[in-house]
């Protein structure tokens, strides 16, 4: 009985062990805070920040933000961030609906005139992983 015990809990940790590593660089300033969302549903709450699987706000104390989702099952991911320099929770646009703020996802998705969709943005976890994001202003 024990080892059906041991198995069952190594099975669940190989499931659940999967890290996600996120860099975020070329930041302009360290105004602010930095706000990453993992998501994991294909729908319409694809980067609304109040909506993410796992979703972070960092101080921002250096030009390029390292940090670490952990014990993500495995699965289909996106991710979408944002620099928050005014700290209001949201990235404010301008009049035309153009963001003012330094926004970024995963895959470097840079589609003119509308948000990244979840489908250009996802990737595969089946292990742990580093996602190199580029953030642009």
């Amino acid at each position: 009985m024990k080892k059906i015990v041991l198995i069952v809990m190594l099975f669940t940790k190989s499931i659940l062990a999967n890290d996600i590593t996120v860099e975020v660089s070329e930041l302009i300033n360290e105004k602010g805070k930095l706000s990453i969302g993992l998501y994991n549903q294909n729908d319409d709450t694809f980067a609304d920040m109040t909506k993410h699987y796992k979703g972070v706000h960092l101080i921002i104390d250096k030009m390029k933000i390292i940090y670490t989702f952990q014990d993500v099952p495995n699965g289909t991911y996106a991710i979408s961030i944002f620099h928050d320099e005014n700290e209001n929770e949201i990235l404010d646009k301008n009049f035309f609906g153009m963001p003012k703020e330094g926004y970024g996802f995963s895959n470097n998705i840079r589609p003119t005139f509308r948000g990244a969709t979840f489908e250009e943005s996802k990737f595969d976890v089946k292990n742990s992983q580093i996602i190199k994001i580029i953030i642009g202003y």
